[in-house]
């Protein structure tokens, strides 16, 4: 075997060793972290110090008039619905294609989700199969902007107000994108927003829940912290508070976003010159700052090679991530299968791979990236044979 052979077929990897660790932080945030320990609590009950700074300076950054740090996307999305009054017997409209979270969300507040058809070129929620499939129980809609692809806004809110439904907009994975001037998570009641690992910003784990209206956001801080306010027990909550030490982490990045978004968005064009010869890749063509923050979309030619050229990529040193399925596909959320398919995610997703174009990584490492989706993408022919069980 020789290094022109596939690492599937026996032969060398592209990327023989494991890729570094590296890290946005360097010695000024050390000293931060040193300043934070000496002077002031590492958390607070209520959102002080470093969480209230963090929640300013993103209000500044998005435009919204209210932020409420929480210590994940998830936990926000879960604030979101009970804070608009979502409970058992309502239903919620979400797109079928996004991480679990999205949906599991749903049955947490005892709601039922209705599976919504995705767009074929943005992978977001499509405003058609909405109007098709929503019912009179429907009252909220959760439009994911997946992979930093912003849902077509316009009409969505339109028909969202026109039909009194709430519109939570899933942000988790489009900070730094913009449609229409304004960004994504400031359109609907609310937005929600991860600083996890893979992350444009990142703090470990941490989120955060953005909206212009005063009481929302006033519930939402106190459900953050197990139902409380400073005047006492108002309601029912959760310990979904963020701590100082994530807070500081997440601060210092806000003012790198553009220079991480730009340098992900240089990335992914030269993968995608690399890439486009062989498979399709899926662009923004509708916000003015597509944020690429999550994944590279990939579609490849044929279903069926799908789990065999994940296998080869993995095996050639290429980390692959977000790897979703229809989200109605897992067990747990399968009796909520619609009695509809939503056929343009069905034909999608079992062709998608994708792939995080990190702003951690550096120039030489997405070269290796480059050569290794050349050298497996350019032998499908020879891979479409194969059978592979991940």
């Amino acid at each position: 075997m020789t290094a022109q052979d596939l690492a599937i077929n026996g032969g060398q990897s592209v990327l023989a060793a494991p890729l570094p660790f590296r890290s946005v932080f360097g010695e000024e945030c050390a000293e931060l972290v040193s300043d934070l320990m000496a002077s002031r609590p590492l958390s607070t009950l209520f959102g002080n110090h470093d969480v209230a700074e963090l929640e300013c300076t993103f209000t500044q950054y998005t435009g919204a008039q209210h932020a409420v740090a929480v210590n994940a996307g998830t936990s926000a999305l879960h604030c979101a619905l009970v804070a608009l009054g979502i409970g058992p017997g309502d239903e919620v409209a979400v797109t079928s294609f996004s991480f679990i979270a999205s949906a599991s969300v749903i049955l947490q507040v005892g709601a039922r989700p209705v599976f919504i058809d995705i767009e074929p070129d943005h992978l977001t929620l499509s405003v058609e199969s909405l109007r098709q499939r929503r019912t009179p129980l429907t009252k909220a809609v959760i439009a994911v902007h997946i992979f930093g692809f912003p849902c077509d806004m316009d009409p969505l809110q339109a028909y969202c107000e026109e039909s009194g439904l709430f519109l939570i907009e899933d942000a988790c994975q489009s900070l730094g994108a913009f449609h229409r001037g304004r960004h994504t998570g400031s359109m609907g009641h609310c937005g929600c927003f991860s600083f996890n690992v893979n992350k444009l910003v990142q703090c470990g784990e941490g989120g955060m829940l953005i909206t212009d209206d005063e009481e929302l956001a006033e519930r939402v801080r106190q459900l953050r912290v197990n139902g409380l306010s400073q005047f006492g027990q108002d309601r029912l909550g959760f310990n979904y508070t963020l701590n100082n030490l994530s807070a500081l982490l997440a601060k210092i990045q806000i003012p790198r976003i553009h220079e991480f978004r730009d340098k992900r968005r240089r990335h992914a064009q030269f993968l995608t010159e690399r890439i486009r010869p062989f498979c399709t890749v899926l662009t923004d063509s509708r916000s003015e700052c597509h944020s690429v923050d999550y994944a590279l979309p990939i579609l490849l030619p044929i279903a069926e090679m799908r789990e065999t050229v994940i296998q080869a990529l993995i095996l050639e040193g290429v980390p692959l991530s977000g790897l979703y399925t229809i989200l109605y596909h897992h067990d747990f959320m399968s009796p909520y299968a619609p009695a509809e398919p939503c056929r343009i995610a069905e034909a999608s997703i079992s062709r998608l791979i994708s792939f995080n174009p990190s702003h951690l990584y550096e120039e030489t490492e997405i070269r290796l990236f480059g050569q290794a989706f050349d050298k497996v993408l350019s032998r499908l022919d020879e891979l479409s044979g194969m059978t592979v069980c991940l």
